[in-house]
């Protein structure tokens, strides 16, 4: 038997699968992120590798035509990662994580994906082929609405309150409790760059009626709307026969995000149809897998990645 390895990474966590040439997934993976803007290069490498060694197990390198690793950022490590998989080089092809995201939030080669993760960007592809992406500058630069950018926002009015120069907010009592302090101040020796990790607080407060809160997650909304109208508007594919798919864990959130997000497209863009992503961005690298293997994607394909995907066992 012959087998396909995929990893898609970012930012949180490092997801790997393991499957078939034609779609079975028998295994998955979960480990830490990969992105080296937010992990550092050496712990980047040791993600994505480990992910594929844990997925491989004993198979033989001889039984596995194809390894796609689907990171942004890595291109300074891809030598480093090829080298220690084990496998002949020719095997693994490297990838950022658009077509990754896109693939798996659609399953097909036209339409929007927006990806709401540690990170944040839009990519369309027209029917003629066209494609535009918006977004995806990184934490320090861009990458609004995204994990990172929700706990910013969130240890900002945090901050704020504590100057009396922003409202009261429950999100400071959470914050305090996460990181195990009882004073403000003590977030200065505390707090890390990468904190996308507060983003599920900010939910959990939004959901209770904090005002700070709530204003945190419109702004979310807003700005990941704001990437998919440009793209949609650049490319013209405001029409039925495209769908936009709002992907990624902050895409989790539920209609909280979800309903605002739906409301800011609605003011633009009355015809384009909004769908809820079909696989998860692993998925979308194990179809670039399967694709650079010469194997079609038939609906076939497709209902059986659904169908193992979920029953894959976790390893």
């Amino acid at each position: 038997m012959k087998y396909l390895i995929a990893v898609d990474g970012g930012g949180t966590k490092t997801e790997a699968v393991l499957a078939g040439c034609y779609g079975n997934v028998l295994a998955t993976a979960i480990t830490t992120g990969s992105n080296p803007l937010f992990v550092g290069n050496e712990e980047a490498v040791q993600a994505v590798a480990g992910s594929v060694e844990t997925i491989r197990g004993d198979i033989d390198p001889k039984d596995i035509c194809r390894i796609v690793i689907a990171v942004p950022g890595i291109r300074g490590c891809r030598e480093q990662i090829a080298s220690e998989l084990g496998v002949p080089r020719e095997t693994v092809s490297f990838h950022p994580d658009d077509f990754s995201v896109f693939y798996g939030a659609l399953a097909k080669d036209h339409g929007v994906v927006t990806l709401a993760g540690t990170g944040s960007f839009t990519i369309g592809v027209s029917l003629s082929g066209q494609q535009a992406t918006v977004g995806g500058w990184g934490p320090i630069i861009g990458d609004m609405g995204s994990g990172q950018w929700i706990g910013t926002k969130a240890l900002e009015a945090v901050t704020r309150e504590f100057d009396r120069l922003g409202p009261e907010t429950d999100l400071t009592e959470k914050i305090l409790e996460h990181y195990r302090i009882e004073k403000v101040w003590q977030l200065r020796r505390s707090v890390t760059p990468g904190v996308a990790y507060l983003a599920p607080l900010v939910k959990e407060a939004a959901e209770e009626g904090d005002d700070v809160a709530l204003s945190i997650i419109e702004g979310a909304a807003k700005g990941l709307a704001e990437m998919a109208v440009a793209v949609i508007e650049r490319l013209g594919l405001d029409d039925d026969c495209y769908n936009l798919a709002l992907t990624g864990g902050i895409s989790e959130f539920g209609q909280i995000l979800l309903g605002r997000f739906e409301e800011y497209i609605r003011r633009s863009c009355q015809e384009i149809s909004i769908v809820r992503p079909r696989f998860q961005p692993v998925i979308g690298a194990l179809l670039i897998a399967m694709r650079e293997t010469g194997v079609l994607w038939t609906e076939e394909t497709l209902r059986n990645l659904e169908a193992s995907y979920r029953g894959g066992k976790q390893c």
